[in-house]
């Protein structure tokens, strides 16, 4: 961009991920605990702006100072209750499908999120090389990007629907099943949450 008011805004931002590991970096030369950050941002596309929400995380949740260990671990099924936190307040339920080939993300310790057949985001572990280049290549940092745009126009395609109120009592049972080795759990939770309801006996 020519004549930017700053040197910051000299050019359009592609990715919200890249400003919060700059903070990371600028924190971690002042020797500055990394705590989890967030942004929300408006990001520039030939097709307008999209707003997004970021994350990054490098150390367990909720841990004592004296204690680093202590606290919630930080993995991808902790980033991943997260971003279910996110988008069930928008109302929906989140899909999850494996991530081939990322230029930020772990192959095998990323996914994306899917709503109605749509990917609004991705969650994971950031790559060592992305890493390096801001001096963290020695910190395991996790990450979540959103786009808000998408979850907020996936609103109107959601449909409510509403039951009348049963008078039976409710009788609940816990089923166990076994799995196959090569068999995605995820796949299988989305199968369990296509059915809309289970027959009564």
């Amino acid at each position: 961009m020519s004549k930017p008011i700053s040197e910051t805004r000299q050019y359009y931002r592609q990715n919200i991920l890249t400003n919060l590991l700059e903070v990371y970096q600028l924190n971690r030369s002042y020797k500055n605990k990394l705590y989890p950050i967030f942004e929300i941002q408006s990001l520039l596309t030939k097709n307008g702006a999209n707003h997004h929400i970021g994350l990054v995380m490098a150390n367990n949740l909720f841990n004592h100072s004296y204690d680093p260990s202590s606290g919630i671990k930080l993995d991808l099924i902790t980033i991943k209750g997260i971003s279910d936190i996110i988008v069930q307040n928008f109302g929906f339920n989140c899909n999850y499908q494996t991530i081939n080939d990322d230029t930020y993300l772990v192959k095998n310790d990323s996914l994306k999120l899917v709503v109605y057949d749509e990917t609004i985001g991705y969650i994971g572990k950031i790559k060592k090389s992305i890493l390096k280049e801001f001096d963290l290549a020695d910190q395991d940092i996790y990450c979540l990007d959103i786009n808000l745009e998408r979850l907020i126009t996936s609103i109107n395609r959601y449909v409510r629907t509403y039951e009348a109120y049963d008078h039976y009592q409710e009788v609940t049972r816990d089923i166990t099943f076994q799995l196959k080795n090569e068999v995605d759990f995820n796949s299988f939770i989305n199968v369990i949450n296509s059915f809309n309801k289970l027959s009564k006996w």
